[in-house]
């Protein structure tokens, strides 16, 4: 399978998981609205204490899949644990913004700066959540205390044209207004700008790679391909771990829950 393809699939594979939804305002029950530019984004906060972490999700992934594997009600019990969505995706507004990293920048900073500001702060990202994460923590190195990336997603993936990503949507069926779309179209040139915006910060980092579920396991490409984004993120550091996950999808909040909430709490112990 050529990496294109691979790529591709992939992100297929994030499709099949995630179903856009949009509200109207009053019919946000639970969440606390923080403003970002032209739109409001929905957030929800757990627990309590002296650090903070903010669990950033992957490409047009609803902020609720952090509740529904069961992340939120373990790490409530030690932190105050924070989740959001990005725009367009259900709960939040849609924004008029491309879905660029520079404003998901800002609206992970709206949200850093609303509810956890000057509190130690861990920022867990998952696939595209990672890349945010990434490029928010070597912006703001100051503002973070540790990092977790979950299967996250690496310029290595930018061989996909954008030619090519558009006619697999087109295929796909997805409309441009899809919020997926729009952060779709914008993978290539998220992936290209961290490609060239340094190391990270010198924090405690864990990386978890997913090895693929038993019946279906990564092959050596793949492995590869893994192993340069980690070697690639350890970079200038001195408290870098990554874990290869087996028996897991891309969605390692769901496939090994218990794995991610160690890491998570790891970090956490080692920033208090």
């Amino acid at each position: 399978m050529n990496q294109n393809k691979i790529i591709l699939v992939f992100f297929t594979f994030i499709l099949a998981a995630c179903t856009p939804k949009q509200v109207a305002l009053e019919e946000r029950f639970g969440y606390q609205l923080v403003n970002s530019e032209d739109h409001k984004l929905a957030t929800k906060t757990f627990g309590k204490g002296n650090v903070t972490i903010i669990l950033e999700a992957g490409l047009n992934t609803q902020c609720k899949t952090w509740i529904d594997s069961g992340i939120v009600s373990n790490l409530e019990k030690h932190a105050k644990v924070i989740i959001y969505s990005r725009p367009g995706i259900y709960p939040s507004d849609n924004s008029e913004h491309p879905a660029n990293i520079s404003n998901m920048i800002k609206d992970l900073d709206a949200v850093i700066n609303k509810l956890a500001k000057g509190e130690k702060l861990i920022l867990v990202g998952h696939s595209l959540g990672g890349v945010i994460i990434r490029a928010y923590s070597i912006k703001y190195p100051k503002k973070v205390d540790g990092l977790v990336f979950v299967d996250t997603a690496h310029e290595v993936f930018i061989d996909a044209t954008q030619e090519e990503v558009i006619a697999h949507l087109s295929d796909m069926g997805v409309p441009d207004t899809d919020p997926y779309y729009k952060e779709m179209i914008e993978m290539r040139n998220t992936l290209e700008y961290i490609s060239n915006i340094g190391t990270l910060p010198d924090i405690p980092v864990i990386s978890l790679s997913a090895l693929g579920l038993e019946k279906d396991p990564l092959d050596n490409k793949e492995r590869r391909l893994l192993k340069e984004l980690n070697d690639d993120l350890s970079i200038g550091l001195s408290d870098f771990t990554n874990i290869e996950v087996s028996d897991s999808g891309h969605f390692i909040q769901n496939d090994q829950p218990d794995i991610l909430i160690s890491a998570i709490l790891d970090v956490l112990r080692k920033i208090k």
